[in-house]
């Protein structure tokens, strides 16, 4: 999958309310049950990617592990590899389980660094989403009630241990883009460049 996001930092209820507006005015509406997201995010001991993404490279990667709800169950455990071009973004996912030969390189590399160690979990960034579509402009989500944790293995590919939870007091909201199509935008509140990821870094770890 490849898209455009654009990113809107809110930092209060009035931003937020803003944000609503304009999707209501353009016909948009609500397309999924709200749900939470939890993502636990891998990298170095050196966190490369970590200084990869905060550096603005051309092109990086994140990899994380995926889950939906309240319970953490292996079986429903998904791998996804983020990949951010300066203008698009391709995510590709896999159950974290499946060994099937026709996954993708992007997930396979990935497996491969996990099982050899070359990458450890750092963080789990949890938080509900809002789902939203509108015929003229596209796909909108909402990121509420943001946390960050500490991400360590309990015992090595069977459990994690979370820890040092930190709340977030912003929301994220995204306008995602598919291939390439374009809207021009007439929100109030700039786009910003915002990762979670990085956030859950700086704040655990104090980088």
């Amino acid at each position: 999958m490849q898209r455009l996001e654009n990113k809107y930092l809110i930092r209060s209820e009035l931003e937020k309310n803003k944000f609503l507006k304009f999707i209501i005015l353009n016909k948009g509406y609500e397309i999924h049950q709200r749900r939470t997201i939890n993502s636990i995010y891998f990298d170095s001991s050196g966190f490369k990617l970590f200084d990869y993404s905060e550096e603005g490279l051309a092109t990086r990667n994140k990899i994380r592990l995926r889950f939906y709800g309240e319970v953490l169950n292996l079986n429903e455990l998904n791998i996804e590899v983020k990949e951010s071009h300066p203008y698009t973004k391709k995510k590709y996912v896999s159950n974290f389980l499946d060994n099937k030969i026709c996954l993708s390189k992007n997930i396979v590399d990935a497996k491969n660094l996990i099982l050899n160690r070359n990458v450890q979990p750092k963080v789990k960034v949890t938080y509900d989403r809002r789902y939203f579509f509108s015929d003229e402009c596209g796909r909108f989500t909402i990121d509420e009630n943001i946390t960050y944790e500490k991400a360590d293995w309990n015992v090595f590919l069977k459990s994690f241990r979370f820890y040092c939870k930190i709340r977030e007091t912003r929301s994220v909201c995204e306008h995602k883009l598919e291939n390439n199509n374009f809207i021009k935008e007439t929100f109030s509140i700039p786009n910003t460049r915002f990762s979670k990821y990085c956030e859950a870094v700086k704040s655990i770890y104090k980088i």
